[in-house]
This record gives C-alpha cells, sequence and structure tokens, in this order.
C-alpha cells in the first residue's frame, strides 16, 4: 500500500467527465454543480466553501485502482467530521452522466442508496472504525484483474478488507493486492464490498454485512445484490409500524426483487431478519 504524504485541495468541476491531476488540484464530475474541496491530511479546521458548512476537518482518504494489462480505473474515499452514510451534496460525486466505462470501478451509498455510481464518496469519520461500502466493477470475461489502494492516508489503526463474495476470500488491502480472473463478463454490484475497521475489531472474524438494498426508482422495486448465509425474511412497514409485505428470500440467489408499485410515495422501514442478524434500513419510495 502506498501512503499519501500530502493531498493538495480538491476540485470537483460539473461536465468534466474524467480523473486528472493539473498541478495542485483534482478534477472528477459531479451532477451539474461546481463544488470545490480543501482537504487537509493533519485534521486541520478548513473552509470547504459550502453555504452553512464552513468548517471541516479531514480524517483520511483512499484511492482504490483496479487495473488489467494497460487499463486502469480508480474511486476515492474521504472521511470527514461534516459526512454521512448517505448522499452529501457537495462531498460525493457520482460518475459524470451515469455513463459508466467498460472497465471501471465505482461505489454505492452505505445507506439510502438510489442505485447511482459514486466516483468519491465520503463518510463519517466514526465511520472509519466500522463501515462496509458496495462496490461495482465494470469488467469483461478473461480479464485479470488486479485491486489495489493507489494511495491513502487512513491511520495503522484501520484495517481496510477487500471482499469477493462470488470467491468467498477476504484481503487485507493494507499489506497485499487482491487478483482474480473475470469468469465472467462483470458489471453492477453484490459481489465486492470494501470494508473499513478498527484493528481492535480486526482480532476477530471482520464484521459481514454484504448486502447492498437499494430501492430502483425506474423499476418501482427494492433490489436486494449480495449473497444471504442463512434463511433470511424481510419485512416493509409504513411510518405507523403496520406490516405492509413480508417474504421469505432465496437464500440461492444473489440479486432479488422486491415489487413496490402499489405503494403510495412516502417513507418505509425494511427489516431484514435472519437467525444471525437484523438489518433495518429507510427508504424513500417515489
Amino acid at each position: 500500500m502506498k501512503t499519501l504524504k500530502i493531498i493538495s485541495f480538491f476540485k470537483v468541476f460539473a461536465l468534466v467527465a474524467f480523473f486528472g491531476a493539473i498541478g495542485n488540484t483534482k478534477s472528477n464530475s459531479i451532477l451539474g454543480q461546481k463544488v470545490e474541496h480543501a482537504v487537509s491530511i493533519n485534521n486541520f479546521a478548513i473552509d470547504d466553501y459550502i453555504l452553512g458548512r464552513t468548517i471541516r476537518s479531514h480524517f483520511g482518504y483512499l484511492k482504490l485502482e483496479i487495473s488489467a494489462n494497460t487499463s486502469t480505473f480508480s474511486t476515492d474515499f474521504y472521511f470527514n467530521s461534516n459526512a454521512s452514510r448517505g448522499l452529501d451534496p457537495g462531498y460525493d460525486a457520482a460518475i459524470f452522466g451515469g455513463n459508466v466505462p467498460g472497465f471501471s470501478i465505482y461505489s454505492y451509498l452505505v445507506e439510502n442508496s438510489d442505485g447511482t455510481r459514486f466516483a468519491i464518496q465520503t463518510l463519517s469519520d466514526t465511520d472509519m472504525q466500522n463501515v462496509t461500502v458496495p462496490l461495482g466493477i465494470n469488467a469483461s470475461q478473461g480479464q485479470e484483474i488486479t485491486f489495489s489502494v493507489l494511495e491513502t492516508d487512513i491511520p495503522d489503526s484501520i484495517d481496510v478488507y477487500l471482499e469477493d463474495t462470488f470467491n468467498n476470500s477476504l484481503t487485507l488491502l493494507n499489506t497485499n493486492d487482491y487478483m482474480f480472473t473475470a469468469s465472467t463478463n462483470l458489471t453492477g454490484s453484490g459481489r465486492f464490498f470494501l470494508r473499513f475497521q478498527s484493528n481492535a475489531l480486526s482480532a476477530t472474524e471482520p464484521i459481514k454485512d454484504n448486502l447492498l438494498i437499494a430501492y430502483d426508482k425506474n423499476e418501482k422495486a427494492i433490489i436486494i445484490n449480495g449473497q444471504l448465509m442463512s434463511k433470511t425474511k424481510i419485512e416493509l412497514y409504513d411510518l405507523n409500524g403496520k406490516v405492509i409485505s413480508s417474504k421469505s428470500l432465496d437464500t440461492s440467489s444473489t440479486t432479488q426483487s422486491i415489487d413496490v408499485a402499489h405503494l403510495s410515495t412516502g417513507i418505509y422501514i425494511l427489516k431484514l431478519i435472519s437467525n444471525t442478524r437484523k438489518r433495518v434500513q429507510k427508504f424513500i419510495i417515489s
């Protein structure tokens, strides 16, 4: 793992569809607006130019890269005190226009994801202690792909794991790259997850929550991607606590869909229940 010693001012411009270093700036696209970040690696409080949010502290940065032959693509993660696991305007940056290259890596929001693919995702400084980020990659069958940490200033007390649910593997990226050969064309989420967690937690088995649950507005459905480890039931509630629907999920499938086209616009609570865990997530259905 290459340790990043200096992170210069980071600028995100609309209508720019690629990463690039220009002097002391880095550029990327973010859904039609210009946003500027000032990034410090020593927890300095500095201005991020977002109205009503003038002070920001930086706690960590990581650039994750995939490579195959001469092709490379990367995605970025930041940790600071103003961000959350959901959408943070001014901090998170979607891939421009949603047009994802044939060889690429990206992430999905940890919470309240609508399936948008992000080039940059920013999380809270406390999330660094224990958070799992769903990843997506696009690649062709037969490509020999390597995951590696290209740059980082994440503290040594934090372990960074890459989980491959298809190969049932967990790789500590602090000290190793992960290599595999794509047996089929790859696209989207459900197979790879990036885990950040404290060394204290890593002394035992890493905490696992390898499911991406997202509302697909176009399909009017809740999509569950990832491998279920045991019999699992899903329950959907309205805000009054009334059960709207309940069903058992198929443990042999890594992608499942719950039709919600019949539901009115509003906020709903989803519970995922198995013998070993319970997960609760809020959705806005529109």
